[in-house]
């Protein structure tokens, strides 16, 4: 019943959007949708006397949101902004001995994370029903873990969000992306230092063009 209810909602709004709305030409675009987030670094774990290498990789759950506004309705290139509200479910570490460690989000009080993308947005196809749009630019990202001590990691580097919107009617449009990022410095309880992760985000988005 419930699942009905939600259906015939949806279909209304895009019934709506429809009867209302005269153009697609648009200078801007919102979005809101999920992605999954696969995190992999690449870096050492001081044991007070030696460092040893390690890799990590983390799973998560994430909340998007993005907009991008362009200089002109018929524009390709504009302003774009991409948050991320991100769940982290596993982290898997291993050390160059082949020693491992595997940890769930029930191990700790809390941990979440929040990214942002920003720089320029470019549309280099734009149609009446679909349109690809890039945004590359400066990334930072931050991650909060509440165990036995609470602590924050933040993150910057460089990425890019590609996606495809694809206009389910003249505003409302189903968007398909990836959002690949590579972080190159790192601020946490042991200072600033260089680092060597990224992320990578398959992602899926209602979108709203905006006038």
């Amino acid at each position: 019943m419930k699942k009905n209810i939600i259906l015939i909602t949806f279909f209304s709004l895009i019934l709506s959007a429809n009867l209302f709305s005269s153009e697609k030409n648009s200078s801007g675009y919102l979005d809101a949708g999920m992605s999954y987030q696969f995190f992999y670094e690449q870096g050492y774990l001081s044991t007070g006397s030696e460092n040893i290498l390690a890799f990590t990789t983390m799973h998560s759950l994430s909340f998007d949101l993005s907009s991008q506004s362009y200089f002109s309705e018929k524009g390709k290139v504009g302003f774009g902004f991409a948050g991320n509200f991100f769940f982290p479910q596993a982290i898997k570490i291993k050390t160059e001995y082949d020693y491992s460690v595997s940890l769930l989000a029930s191990d700790f009080n809390l941990i979440m994370g929040i990214s942002f993308l920003i720089g320029p947005a470019i549309r280099p196809i734009h149609k009446d029903n679909f349109i690809l749009s890039i945004i590359p630019g400066i990334t930072l990202s931050n991650i909060f873990i509440s165990a036995d001590e609470s602590s924050l990691l933040q993150l910057f580097g460089l990425g890019a969000e590609v996606a495809s919107n694809f206009f389910l009617t003249d505003i409302v449009c189903l968007k398909l992306g990836l959002d690949y990022r590579y972080f190159m410095f790192s601020n946490g309880n042991q200072g600033f230092n260089r680092e060597d992760s990224f992320t990578f985000q398959p992602k899926i988005a209602i979108g709203l063009a905006v006038k």
